[in-house]
């Protein structure tokens, strides 16, 4: 889960404003948070008060809202592949396990596209790596896709995703 910290602060005319710390690293997903919340706003007013609101008013807010949504659909797709790269990088390096899930049921459940785990994307294909914290068991995808074609991997202590 991603962690935006900031403090508000008053400028010297006594107006508030957000202030992040020295040390803040600007990413893409505090972007799309911005952004995403910003139309929720804008789209939540609109919506309260356009029985009050002048013609003007609420197309420049519609103009807002939209472009706040392309904004946003652009930013979510430089995550969406910026995940996709990290899931094939931990594919191609051949990691002890890609996924990790609680029970048997969970694995089986996997869609077959944009399984997202940790800040990464995989799809089911041959090769993928399941750990099973319940049993503490990995299964690897072999001859197939499908549930039936998980084959438990012999599990070391000392090996570390």
């Amino acid at each position: 889960m991603f962690k935006i910290e900031f403090d508000v602060k008053i400028h010297e005319d006594g107006i508030p404003y957000i202030d992040l710390p020295e040390d803040y690293e600007n990413n893409a997903e505090d972007r799309l948070f911005v952004l995403d919340i910003s139309r929720y706003l804008f789209e939540d007013i609109l919506n309260k008060r356009r029985n009050i609101l002048d013609d003007r008013t609420t197309f420049q807010m519609e103009n807002a809202i939209n472009l706040l949504r392309q904004l946003s659909e652009e930013v979510a797709k430089i995550i969406y592949e910026q995940m996709r790269n990290l899931g094939e990088t931990e594919f191609i390096l051949n990691n002890y396990y890609h996924i990790q899930v609680q029970t048997i049921e969970e694995r089986d459940l996997l869609p077959l596209k944009d399984i997202q785990f940790t800040n990464k994307i995989f799809d089911r294909r041959e090769g993928l790596k399941v750990f099973v914290t319940d049993e503490e068991n990995v299964y690897i995808l072999t001859n197939g896709i499908e549930n039936e074609n998980w084959k438990l991997i012999e599990c070391h202590e000392d090996e570390t995703n």
